[in-house]
């Protein structure tokens, strides 16, 4: 059985970074937008940037609260 870390950031599947706060951004936005498309909530653009293969161009925490509250 094949196991799949779609929630792991791309540096750390492929060994080109160590775990960081821009990793658990991507991380974060992975299950914050499983989670909408589960509840089917509207996609939030800033979710997509917090998946983003290039770490340094993932959004903020609080770039991220701020969008989920706005959408809310």
């Amino acid at each position: 059985m094949k196991k799949h870390f779609n929630y792991l950031a791309p540096e750390l599947l492929d060994g080109t970074g160590k775990p960081s706060i821009e990793s658990d951004i991507y991380s974060l936005a992975f299950l914050i937008q499983t989670v909408y498309k589960l509840l089917k909530f509207k996609n939030i653009a800033i979710l997509k940037n917090g998946l983003s293969r290039l770490a340094a161009t993932r959004p903020s925490i609080c770039e991220i609260k701020a969008a989920l509250q706005a959408a809310l």
